[in-house]
């Protein structure tokens, strides 16, 4: 689809080269941009690493003590804000998070691997420091603008998967 689109742009008399994509957290997509425009950093929508977050607290089945205790609040928000850390110090500061950690209920050990595993240090993280760290970024840190357009033409087409020229039509109009 991505090719499709550049050599539609370049049937236009447009070349187009983004520096930066700021995407969901889905890996195929996150090879297709690399693959398909060279040189382009792929950034993390912040947005949703924070939900991908909040939505294991919730599996994890503490959200109770995340909204009403203030210390594991804390606790959690810690690890949400290592994305504006300089990337040589999320090291340090993930060691001083995990020394933080609430020690009355096992159910913080299973966020704490959760994180391990998904964003930080095991040998098969799922996705690295520079998907997910927004030290340098100058610019927007998430899509969810995006998101929001394309809600609104879903809610102008009314139907899950429309055709492509239902949805060129859409867009005409």
């Amino acid at each position: 689809m991505i090719t499709n689109l550049i050599n539609s742009a370049k049937d236009l008399g447009f070349k187009l080269c983004p520096s930066t994509i700021v995407s969901d957290f889905e890996q195929a997509a996150i090879n297709a941009y690399e693959l398909c425009f060279k040189n382009v950093i792929v950034k993390g929508c912040h947005f949703h690493f924070t939900q991908c977050l909040s939505k294991n607290i919730q599996k994890v089945g503490y959200c109770e003590e995340y909204s009403s205790k203030n210390k594991v609040n804390e606790w959690i928000n810690m690890f949400k804000s290592l994305t504006f850390l300089l990337q040589d110090l999320i090291p340090s500061a993930f060691d001083l998070i995990n020394n933080l950690l609430p020690k009355y209920n096992s159910k913080f050990n299973e966020f704490l691997n959760y994180f391990k595993d998904t964003w930080y240090g095991n040998s098969k993280v799922k996705y690295s420091f520079n998907l997910w760290n927004h030290y340098y970024t100058e610019g927007t840190r998430t899509n969810n603008h995006v998101e929001g357009y394309n809600h609104k033409i879903n809610n102008y087409i009314n139907y899950a998967h429309p055709h492509i020229y239902s949805s060129i039509n859409t867009l005409k109009y």
